[in-house]
């Protein structure tokens, strides 16, 4: 009979499932637990309840419910329900012998934004800071294989600078976490992380113009990643020639940017805005 009346639509819609998301590192225990309605239409509704639970040898130190980031924000774990990946992590990110807890959020919306929630514990409690990565998001590195992670993402001031996002490239930009609990740029220090960024924007570069798309959202991440290597003058020859083509005003679909002389002069405005050029 419960079959049927299923099949019948007659009991309604299935309850939101209760999800709980776990990391643990030692004494330091945290939990991300929420109820999951992946039947709705609604994505406003999908998440609901999310609730932050951190512990130390057993006695929990942060036991609250978490609000969206802003008013016209949503409120989704990372993960978006999937149980094969983790919102929430506790790791050691300055290496002080101290755990942190990361809890990764998603604003919801096309591809914007992801952010974290980190904690830091103080000696009697835990502190918190949330930090947007945009639109690039980001990934855990350890580069120099010391322990130290590294948190790895794009520039997001370069998405729709000259171009649509899906134009446009965002040179890396890697980050590690400090204490007090802050993060610092050290893009500078990784050097063949910074040049194979280079290498695949300027692939990228050439796809682009072998297809007739446009190249102008490219160019400033390829640049600025030159910047960051020493080798702006090397960058700008490579830039120059680039928007000299003969084919230019043809594949450049902006029209702001079909003037030559004025891409170039704003594209360095833009590097000495954004602080990789003086």
């Amino acid at each position: 009979m419960k079959v049927l009346l299923l099949a019948l639509g007659l009991l309604g819609p299935a309850a939101p499932a209760p999800v709980v998301e776990h990391a643990q590192l030692g004494q330091v225990e945290a939990q991300l637990s929420y109820l999951f309605d992946d039947k709705t239409e609604d994505f406003e509704q999908r998440f609901k309840q999310m609730h932050v639970r951190i512990a130390r040898a057993g006695s929990a130190l942060v036991d609250a419910d978490l609000h969206p980031l802003c008013s016209a924000c949503s409120l989704w774990p990372a993960s978006g329900g999937d149980p094969a990946v983790s919102s929430v992590d506790v790791h050691d990110l300055d290496l002080d012998g101290e755990p942190e807890i990361t809890v990764d959020l998603y604003t919801g919306g096309a591809h914007c934004c992801e952010y974290t929630l980190f904690y830091r514990y103080t000696g009697t409690s835990y502190t918190r800071f949330a930090h947007s990565w945009g639109n690039p998001g980001y990934r855990v590195r350890d580069f120099n294989r010391d322990g130290r992670s590294e948190l790895v993402t794009g520039d997001d001031r370069f998405n729709y600078a000259f171009s649509c996002f899906a134009c446009s490239a965002a040179p890396i930009l890697i980050q590690q976490y400090r204490a007090p609990g802050r993060l610092v740029n050290v893009t500078r220090s990784f050097r063949a992380q910074v040049r194979a960024d280079a290498a695949r924007t300027w692939s990228d570069y050439r796809r682009a113009v072998k297809r007739h798309l446009t190249p102008a959202g490219l160019l400033p991440a390829y640049l600025a990643d030159q910047y960051l290597l020493g080798q702006s003058e090397a960058g700008w020859a490579r830039v120059r020639a680039a928007v000299a083509r003969r084919d230019w005003s043809k594949v450049v679909v902006e029209p702001r940017w079909k003037n030559r002389a004025r891409y170039l002069a704003e594209l360095r405005r833009f590097l000495v805005k954004t602080g990789y050029a003086r």
